[in-house]
């Protein structure tokens, strides 16, 4: 008996040694003590997510979107560095920014975007090493974090991508995938329609419920939306109305072809559509760019859906999608969330 409870004892230690990391282990969360929304939304995702303590950083930075570029090497990226080796926290593969840490430098650069790279410090545009990857994210394989933000108008509502995250998993919703028809005659932006088209393809293949839409309306009104792709105002036929009156399902994401969807997560009137008004809507994850990155960078449609209906986590499925790292992106929401992926794994 003494043999076979030696036996077993080590056995289960190595099925414990084997055992993949916590998924709360995975995320490092950074939060600016001088935002009290920054604080209250980090808080609320620490508690949701049960983050350990030494997977939580807090900077003291201006509470702004603007950050100079020296500011965020000296007291973001290289805090976030120092911290990650002093823990040990080998583990972390996604970071996590809060509203009240700043969106964007004076070059018109991402802060999240750069933050891929938090590690080496490069801060200028290149290609994503994880682009068009169907295997999971990890960073030893990558050498990048994947970077997402809790941020919107209120911080009530960035508390809410949160919660929606982890209620996902259930209802299903329908993926729109809205054309322009004018882009067709435009050389440079035809690509965005061909991608949609393909994305369409590749959704009937999973047989999953979407509707592709070819006409000049700009679609609203949809409810139960599961996934959302538009040219948002860049549409010649849009309608504010109807883009603020399309509603969404637990872990819906989307991305709006639009060159200044996130350059700020305060309401204003004006200017380009926002990507914040999905989120007001209900939406659980979507992609925005400070300034503009050209249509080159955006997410592709038909890469996002389809890794995401693949069991794909949030930020895996914008990151596989999406071409370059230290650029304009911004990527909203909780990357863990993955409605689709199966109990036992992908």
């Amino acid at each position: 008996m003494k043999v076979l409870l030696a036996v077993f004892t080590a056995l289960l230690g190595a099925a414990s040694a084997a055992a993949p990391a916590p998924e709360s282990s995975r995320v490092l969360l950074v939060i600016n003590e001088n935002s009290q929304d920054s604080r209250s939304i980090g808080a609320h995702y620490a508690a949701r997510r049960a983050l350990p303590q030494s997977n939580v950083l807090r900077i003291r930075v201006p509470d702004g979107e603007r950050i100079s570029r020296s500011d965020y090497h000296q007291k973001i990226r290289k805090p976030l560095a120092e911290h990650i080796r002093r823990n040990g926290l080998d583990a972390v593969d996604f970071i996590v920014t809060t509203k009240g840490v700043p969106l964007v430098d004076e070059r018109g650069f991402s802060v999240d975007s750069m933050l891929t790279r938090a590690m080496t410090g490069e801060d200028t545009q290149m290609m994503n090493p994880y682009f068009g990857q169907a295997v999971p994210f990890s960073r030893r394989l990558f050498g990048i974090f994947l970077v997402t933000r809790l941020d919107a108008y209120t911080a009530a509502e960035a508390k809410a991508l949160v919660d929606r995250a982890l209620k996902a998993p259930g209802k299903r919703g329908t993926i729109l995938l809205d054309i322009d028809p004018f882009q067709d005659t435009r050389e440079g932006y035809r690509d965005v329609n061909r991608d949609m088209r393909d994305a369409a393809l590749r959704l009937f293949e999973r047989r999953a419920d979407y509707r592709l839409d070819s006409t000049d309306t700009f679609v609203g009104g949809m409810k139960d939306l599961g996934g959302y792709y538009s040219w948002g105002s860049n549409d010649s036929r849009f309608n504010k109305d109807a883009y603020l009156s399309n509603r969404f399902v637990y872990g819906a994401i989307g991305e709006t072809v639009v060159s200044t969807s996130a350059r700020t997560f305060r309401p204003e009137t004006g200017g380009q559509s926002l990507i914040a008004d999905l989120i007001r809507n209900g939406i659980t994850g979507v992609k925005g760019y400070v300034t503009e990155p050209y249509a080159t960078a955006r997410a592709r449609a038909s890469i996002l859906f389809p890794r995401y209906l693949d069991g794909f986590n949030l930020a895996e499925s914008f990151y596989a999608a999406s071409p370059f790292i230290c650029w304009k992106d911004v990527v909203i929401g909780d990357p863990l969330c993955a409605p689709y992926r199966k109990p036992s794994g992908r």
